[in-house]
């Protein structure tokens, strides 16, 4: 305001006109600046009488000005900047025409060595269209089949195809042109030139051209030796397990013809004696009593027998293991010498568990049958059970003559006695054994010589029908 009062009082009728820029601070604190023109108007007199102020707001082009004084400076530092980006740039350029010649030169090799593997594989390599034209093939697959390459090329995929195996192929290249997998594999005969048929394994699948186009790659391995042996092998383990077949056959008919005629022979000498003494109570009893046992021992003998030719089929039900193990015992009473004791600790409320009941006694009966057999004076069966890591445990344990360590390994195969003098003729731990798996359960034996025998068997608690 003060520079506005001096410039009109500056002004004259000679001079009754000025002009000048000033900046101005707005409300805001901001900087404007104007061209401001100042008009004197004088009387008759040549006194002022008024001034007239006219104002424009210059502020855009004092910028610009300002600008423009900085604009030489500015050139000078871009100009300097784009000459050392130029220079960089010239450097990475030469660096990357470098790096560039190395890439072509690894891809020139890479292409002979794809070359190479591609023609010299060991396997038959084909591309085809999505129709089965044979786009291209490698020199080892036309070899394989009696060919030149130039042959095959453009051909029919399905003139080396087997006339058996056509509709098959056929189905196959459909399926891989609309499939979403990854490979399809398969087995079939192709022809060669010759007519000569080959088995080949064939993987496929779907790949995509640079430009974009769908085909079918297909490779191939010549697998008909390897099926000749195979064959030749699976006739040979038949011939084999035919024999040792027969020879099992032949191992049973005699244990079972031993096993048979030892009670028997024993069975006749006691009714002989019988009929000597027919008067003495107290030797008819003892003969009665060998009777007895060894009529128990044929017993055995044909359930192992039935079980081991002829499984039962498994009729899986809930079972309370406790109550099985007790009706058990009750069935084994009548073998049961006077000398020898069963106790029993079952643990109360276990959990019915998903089972074959008629299989898990069978497993119960010949693990007790065993323990009987081994106490030769006085002696006691334990039976326990508990709840083990979500497992049912069934313990037998006796303090008989006890196993030799050496033999335990064999005790659940078949045919193996575990005892010299064994009734039966070794089929019933193996036929346990084969049960308890059948549930997804072990049985396993822990013996001393001299000491006694304890078997445990595991059984899982099943929420669900999962025996086979």
């Amino acid at each position: 305001m003060e520079q506005l009062l001096k410039k009109s009082r500056s002004l004259t009728l000679k001079w009754p006109v000025t002009a000048y820029e000033h900046p101005m601070r707005r409300w805001d604190g901001k900087i404007r600046w104007f061209y401001r023109t100042i008009r004197a108007i004088f009387d008759e007199s040549g006194v002022v009488k008024e001034y007239q102020s006219v104002a424009r707001d210059t502020t855009a082009r004092k910028h610009a000005e300002e600008k423009l004084e900085k604009y030489p400076q500015r050139l000078e530092e871009l100009v300097r900047q784009r000459t050392e980006a130029l220079r960089i740039a010239n450097i990475k350029l030469n660096k990357e025409l470098n790096e560039r010649k190395k890439i072509e030169l690894a891809l020139q090799n890479s292409k002979r060595r794809y070359e190479l593997l591609f023609e010299e594989n060991p396997s038959m390599y084909f591309t085809i269209d999505l129709k089965g034209k044979i786009l291209s093939v490698n020199k080892f697959g036309a070899q394989q089949l009696g060919y030149d390459v130039d042959e095959l090329l453009g051909k029919s995929v399905m003139m080396v195809i087997c006339k058996e195996d056509k509709k098959i192929v056929q189905q196959q290249i459909k399926n891989i042109a609309h499939s979403t997998k990854e490979i399809e594999s398969w087995e079939f005969r192709k022809v060669r030139k010759d007519g000569k048929i080959i088995w080949v394994k064939g993987s496929a699948r779907r790949v995509v051209d640079d430009n974009g186009k769908a085909m079918i790659l297909i490779v191939c391995e010549d697998i008909t030796e390897k099926l000749k042996a195979q064959y030749e092998r699976e006739r040979l383990e038949k011939r084999l397990a035919e024999r040792e077949k027969l020879a099992l056959l032949g191992q049973l008919a005699a244990e079972i013809t031993h096993e048979i005629n030892n009670p028997l022979d024993i069975i006749m000498t006691d009714i002989d004696g019988l009929i000597e003494d027919f008067r003495d109570l107290a030797q008819i009893s003892s003969f009665a009593q060998k009777i007895r046992s060894q009529v128990f021992r044929i017993h055995r003998l044909t359930e192992d027998i039935l079980s081991y030719s002829k499984p039962l089929p498994p009729e899986v039900l809930p079972v309370d293991v406790n109550n099985l193990l007790i009706q058990t015992i009750e069935r084994l009473q009548v073998y049961l010498r006077p000398e020898i004791k069963i106790e029993t600790k079952l643990k109360p409320a276990l959990p019915l568990i998903l089972a074959d009941g008629i299989g898990l006694e069978i497993v119960f009966k010949n693990t007790i049958q065993n323990a009987i057999e081994s106490i030769t004076q006085q002696g006691k069966i334990l039976i326990t059970t508990q709840l083990k890591n979500n497992h049912l445990r069934i313990s037998v344990k006796d303090n008989g003559v006890g196993i030799e360590k050496s033999r335990l390994k064999d005790i659940f195969k078949n045919f193996y006695s575990i005892k010299a003098n064994a009734k039966g003729i070794g089929l019933g731990l193996a036929i346990s054994s084969a049960i308890v798996k059948k549930h997804r359960g072990t049985i396993k034996v822990q013996s001393k010589k001299g000491v006694g025998t304890t078997f445990h068997v595991d059984l899982p608690v099943h929420t669900t029908n999962e025996l086979a």
